[in-house]
């Protein structure tokens, strides 16, 4: 993944709740991803269901996030999926 230029790559990440939980050696992995992947001209998907296992490892890696897409979730859930889109509580989102 050294190489810079040339074709676009992609990394694509399934359940990184699970792999990239604290302790891991793959949450290190996923979040120098996340933040090289301009120098590396590369897309990195992350996939997973519950927003805080996502924000657990890095509190501020919804600074990275280019796009999100967010399904249906528990009330008590929502809140966390905010920061995730750029989005602060207290407006009303969480109810959306």
């Amino acid at each position: 993944m050294t190489q810079r230029g040339g074709e676009a790559k992609a990394i694509e990440m399934d359940e990184i709740g699970i792999s990239g939980g604290a302790g891991t050696s793959f949450a290190p992995f996923m979040n120098r991803a996340s933040v090289d992947s301009r120098k590396w001209n590369t897309h990195v998907g992350l996939y997973f269901q519950n927003p805080g296992m996502l924000t657990s490892i890095d509190a501020e890696i919804g600074n990275l996030v280019g796009s999100a897409w967010i399904g249906r979730m528990t009330a008590a859930v929502a809140p966390a999926a905010l920061p995730l889109l750029g989005l602060e509580q207290g407006y009303g989102y969480e109810r959306i």
